[in-house]
């Protein structure tokens, strides 16, 4: 009886260690653990970046790899006219760590589709359609050089005066050429739908929704947010908002 009852707790000490050492194996280790939340934390703030600029309506969307010291890639799907299309594109951190915030993001690339709506920063740019402004002088009224050596033509022979002549008025000068102002550049949004806000953050309330048919001009740009003033359609001319600069490309 005793050597059953050794038996019997033998194998409910093995049993235990077993489970233990199951236990112990299958969980994460913490650095996994802390990777996990890492990447979480970069899809949670790359995804609400997206929401705040980009006009995606985003139906599902995963971070990716690490390709450079502040930047990652992403990936989804997003809604359009009943179906759904493929986005890819690079995100950089901002901040001095990785939050999940949309003010701490900034969209490097983004295609859409196939379609590039964001464009890295460097690249070369297409030539510029401002004509140069022209600036021109008039040479009228001045006075030939006189010929040395020699008798002067007889249009520039002085004329000699009576003393009950009256000297003649002085001739007016003409006026110079006006220069020709440059055309105003127009700019317009990358995205199908981007938001204007009533300031520089996406702290700022939306006070528009601005399309591919808005035309803008620009006011002035603050650390990546740009300042501009709707001027058409007619029904939001006029109207001044902000918008991340990247989103907006001069109007062709």
């Amino acid at each position: 009886m005793k050597q059953l009852e050794w038996f019997v707790t033998g194998i409910v000490i093995l049993a235990l260690a077993v489970v233990g050492v199951l236990y112990l194996t299958s969980g994460q280790s913490p650095e996994a653990k802390r990777a996990a939340e890492r990447k979480a934390t970069v899809s949670t703030g790359i995804r609400a970046m997206l929401d705040e600029l980009s006009g995606l309506e985003i139906v599902t969307m995963v971070s990716g790899i690490q390709v450079a010291p502040s930047e990652w890639d992403f990936r989804g799907n997003a809604a359009a006219d009943g179906r759904t299309e493929p986005f890819y594109g690079v995100a950089e951190l901002v901040c001095d760590r990785i939050q999940s915030t949309a003010n701490c993001w900034r969209i490097v690339t983004l295609e859409r589709d196939g379609r590039t709506i964001v464009q890295r920063e460097g690249v070369t740019a297409l030539p510029s359609t401002e004509p140069a402004a022209l600036s021109g002088s008039s040479t009228a009224g001045q006075a030939a050089p006189l010929r040395t050596g020699g008798t002067a033509p007889a249009a520039q022979q002085p004329t000699v005066e009576s003393e009950t002549t009256a000297p003649a008025a002085p001739a007016a000068p003409a006026p110079a050429a006006a220069a020709q102002e440059p055309a105003p550049v127009l700019w317009r949004v990358t995205g199908a739908t981007v938001n204007g806000r009533a300031g520089p953050g996406t702290s700022f309330p939306i006070v528009a929704r601005l399309g591919p048919e808005h035309r803008l001009s620009r006011i002035s740009i603050d650390e990546g947010w740009g300042h501009y003033r709707v001027l058409s359609p007619a029904g939001d001319a006029g109207q001044e908002i902000w918008v991340w600069a990247d989103l907006v490309a001069e109007a062709q």
